[in-house]
């Protein structure tokens, strides 16, 4: 018991628990009755989860033919689908639990599996138990996913970090395993969101550019690409279908609408940092990304720390990496704010599918958790 305690995967485990109980309090009190009905979207999500643990098992062929929005097929493709929490969460609906029983538990465990996925990433490149730990948190419990706890999608993004890490071991080592790995991950995100597959397409992108794999790792990434692509076909063709017959498409106009404001990055809903300086900055989600002082000075001190000369090249390309993730993240949430989304909207059909472009700051916060991570590990191996 002793050993088993010892392990730091255990102790990550249980500290991510205690801080998704304790960042969504009370919920965890009464989870079969408490709710977060203040918002429309958890009563969707938690019909979405339920729909699918109905039909799955009964007829997945029609699984998108939902009983909403009568006669209009694919009608469960008008939101997200949420198939892998849905079959996570079918043992407590097996059991007897009801539909908000069953989001409540899918909650907090998105929450502490997402933690854990940027945790894996962050101990893969620095082995810091301490510095994963601040990375994970940072990346799962932020300013932007707590003020989205309606949205439970938000909460199953480990797969993104998890992608970005079998990629990277990809380009390190040109394994197929880790290529299987890559093509399972972007499969996960698809069957739980299309805001987090392109999130995880866009995030590994920016990867390819940055690592230059060689020719025979690129073989491997179309192997994954082509597996991925595979993998998809069930719930990519549904949403193209509505795409087409139903106009189920956001144009820029739309998009407008949902676009993040630059002074949101130095926002936040923290009291401190609303007195120390953001009073007058947007306080309404989603227009709110600031990572936290330490979470920031540590992503700085991670950057300014590999312009060394003796720094490891290799960190210093994965440093680079989350950097870049963080500006995309950053000039893709403004959305038609600049013109980078009207040109990526352009040549990429998928972003014809999103609504919020303000959703992508996501990216930039995993790159600031990231970072702060790796500041931290350095510093502490600087001592």
């Amino acid at each position: 018991m002793t050993l088993w305690l010892r392990s730091h995967w255990t102790q990550a485990v249980l500290i991510a628990v205690l801080l998704a109980v304790a960042h969504s309090w009370p919920l965890a009190t009464d989870p079969a009755h408490l709710s977060l009905n203040y918002n429309g979207d958890v009563m969707l999500n938690e019909w979405i989860v339920a729909w699918v643990q109905h039909q799955l098992p009964r007829d997945p062929l029609h699984l998108f033919s939902a009983n909403i929005f009568h006669p209009a097929p694919d009608s469960l493709a008008f939101s997200e689908p949420l198939i892998v929490p849905a079959v996570m969460g079918a043992p407590v609906r097996i059991l007897g639990g009801s539909p908000v029983l069953v989001h409540n538990v899918l909650l907090l465990a998105g929450m502490a599996l997402t933690m854990l996925g940027c945790y894996a990433l962050v101990h893969a490149w620095t082995g810091d138990r301490l510095a994963s730990l601040l990375a994970g948190s940072a990346w799962a419990f932020n300013t932007q996913s707590l003020t989205r706890l309606e949205h439970l999608q938000a909460h199953h993004a480990y797969g993104v970090p998890l992608a970005l890490l079998a990629a990277d071991r990809l380009v390190a080592t040109g394994q197929i395993r880790h290529a299987l790995l890559l093509a399972f991950w972007m499969s996960v995100m698809a069957y739980t969101s299309g805001y987090l597959v392109v999130f995880t397409t866009i995030a590994l992108a920016v990867l390819v550019i940055v690592r230059r794999p060689t020719l025979r790792v690129h073989a491997s990434f179309a192997l994954a690409a082509l597996l991925a692509g595979v993998a998809i076909l069930p719930v990519y063709l549904p949403y193209r279908r509505a795409a087409n017959e139903q106009q189920m498409v956001r144009t820029l106009d739309s998009v407008s609408e949902y676009s993040a404001l630059l002074n949101g990055y130095w926002a936040s809903y923290s009291h401190l940092h609303h007195w120390l300086w953001n009073a007058a900055a947007p306080r309404v989600s989603p227009d709110a990304y600031f990572p936290g002082i330490v979470v920031a000075f540590l992503a700085l001190a991670a950057i300014a720390l590999q312009l060394r000369r003796a720094a490891d090249p290799l960190m210093r390309r994965r440093v680079l990496l989350m950097a870049l993730i963080c500006i995309v993240g950053c000039v893709l949430s403004l959305g038609t704010r600049t013109p980078v989304y009207g040109w990526l909207y352009a040549v990429f059909p998928p972003l014809a599918g999103l609504r919020a472009a303000a959703r992508f700051g996501v990216l930039f916060m995993l790159g600031a958790g990231v970072l702060a991570g790796v500041g931290l590990a350095t510093l502490r191996r600087s001592k």
